[in-house]
């Protein structure tokens, strides 16, 4: 079972974008449902990857693609920073390199939406966000 959801993914991962965001290139993935209509705002998720992961990843590993397809909704994977595809969010107290270096991971977010509105149909009222790991810690701006 896990085989043929893992090959589902990796032929249907989504459509990688970059931006420049801070000085970095940073990059996004996007999982658009075939049957949604491209003319009406549609709700989106971000999927925040947990440390050491990557958006792709976190799609495979979440399952969010296949939930987008029945429910109607985009869903937005982002990569943190790091190498490999072994990337980190800055998550304030933790994590890995990108702790030290004090990514702006919070101004990468609101890039990615700011691009994201000028590709696709997005509902500016419904926007969610979850994570997991790494990717599910808060990081606010004073930290």
């Amino acid at each position: 079972m896990w085989f043929r959801n893992f090959l589902r993914w990796w032929y249907r991962r989504g459509i990688t974008h970059t931006i420049h965001v801070g000085g970095l290139n940073r990059t996004y993935v996007v999982h658009v449902p075939k049957k949604i209509d491209r003319n009406v705002p549609q709700p989106v998720v971000l999927a925040l990857h947990g440390a050491t992961m990557n958006g792709p990843m976190m799609s495979w590993f979440s399952g969010l693609n296949v939930k987008a397809d029945e429910a109607g909704f985009i869903v937005v994977y982002p990569d943190g920073t790091g190498k490999q595809s072994t990337y980190f969010w800055n998550g304030g107290n933790c994590c890995g390199p990108e702790k030290d270096r004090n990514t702006d991971d919070v101004d990468f977010i609101n890039a990615v939406l700011d691009d994201l509105m000028q590709i696709y149909p997005v509902d500016r009222h419904r926007v969610y966000v979850t994570g997991i790991s790494n990717g599910a810690r808060e990081k606010k701006r004073n930290e």
